[in-house]
């Protein structure tokens, strides 16, 4: 995966599942793969949490969409 990869990525969700006005993926789709339904807190309506590959977390008052990954001796995040 290379920088150029990562951007496409961003420009993807920022476009809400469309990139260089192609239609990949419905904006429901997204918004879907968005909401936490993990845990009891976000099915009661809190925000953060585990959707569909797709993670939401809190920090210093932003919400954050994205990703963790990582191997040995390796650690990746990939938010917006």
């Amino acid at each position: 995966v290379t920088s150029r990869d990562m951007i496409q990525l961003l420009r993807f969700f920022h476009g809400r599942g469309t990139l260089d006005g192609r239609e990949i993926l419905t904006s429901a789709s997204i918004a879907r793969m968005e909401r936490p339904t993990t845990l009891l807190a976000s099915r009661a309506g809190v925000r953060v949490g585990m959707g569909l590959g797709n993670i939401a977390t809190a920090r210093r008052g932003f919400l954050f969409q994205g990703h963790t990954g990582g191997i040995d001796q390796f650690s990746s995040a990939f938010a917006y």
